[in-house]
Parts: C-alpha cells; structure tokens; sequence
C-alpha cells in the first residue's frame, strides 16, 4: 500500500496519538469532586496549652512523654538551629573561596624570574654545540654536505 504523500502519514499519526491521550485523559480523570480531603484546621485548641515562644531544650523534649504533640515553637527551633548552621558553613566556604581566587590572581600577576642556568646545563649545551660542529665539519669533508655551512666554518 502506498500512501499519497508522507506529510499525510504524520498528519494521520499525529491526530490519532493526541486523540488517543485526550481519550484517555478524560476516562481516568472521571467525574469532579470524588477526590476531596477535608483538611485538618490549625487554630488553638483546648488540648494543647499555650506555649511560650522560647525555644525548648532537646533534652526536654525529648524526655517528655512521647505520644504528646510536636509544637511549633519546637520545630521553628530545631530548623533555626540547622539554618544558621549551613549558613556559617557556606559563609565559611565563600570567604575562603574569596582568598583562594585573591592568591591566584597575586600568582599571576607576579612576573615569573627567568630561572638562572645551572652551570652543568651550560657544559651540556656547549658539548652539544662542539657535537653539532665537529659533524658538520667531517660530513663537508666527505663531502656529504656542501655550500656556505661548509666555508664559513
């Protein structure tokens, strides 16, 4: 079988897959309302007493009867703790980050000192030098080089 055009292949395949997820879509979703969940209310209640707004020790809340409630001041303390504490790490990251970059920069602003020659790198050079020379000298004598290296030296 051969279809008119291509462009007319993906047309068709592409209203059929998005047909296809609309179809599908709506049978799951099935009729409004069905899913509702009554929320708990937050408001001050007669079984739990007003608490100061200081934050509890660990050791007292931890020793108190376990099956009682978790009050907010609790967790607001417990999160401000753990809060100011990655605060001063990342603080402490960045400040030394800061003076890692501020050394790297004064390394690269200090121009580098031509390392002094070592008189042993010296002998080496002039040795290879007096190698270079003697060669050239025996290969024009040969007479496998010839020309202006062969006079000037």
């Amino acid at each position: 079988m051969r279809f008119p055009t291509p462009r007319l292949l993906v047309t068709g395949v592409v209203l059929g897959a998005l047909s296809t997820t609309t179809a599908t879509a709506v049978t799951l979703t099935g009729a409004a309302g069905e899913g509702e969940v009554a929320l708990p209310g937050f408001g001050p209640s007669a079984a739990t007493p007003d608490v100061a707004m200081t934050p509890p020790s660990p050791v007292a809340a931890h020793s108190a009867d376990p099956m009682a409630p978790v009050t907010g001041s609790q967790i607001a303390a417990l999160a401000i703790g753990s809060a100011q504490d990655r605060a001063s790490t990342l603080i402490d990251a960045q400040r030394q980050a800061a003076a890692e970059q501020e050394e790297a920069t004064a390394q690269r602003e200090t121009p580098a000192r031509p390392r002094p020659e070592q008189p042993r790198v010296q002998r080496d050079r002039e040795q290879m030098r007096e190698d270079l020379r003697s060669g050239i000298r025996e290969a024009c004598s040969r007479g496998y080089l010839e020309g202006p290296i062969c006079r000037a030296g």
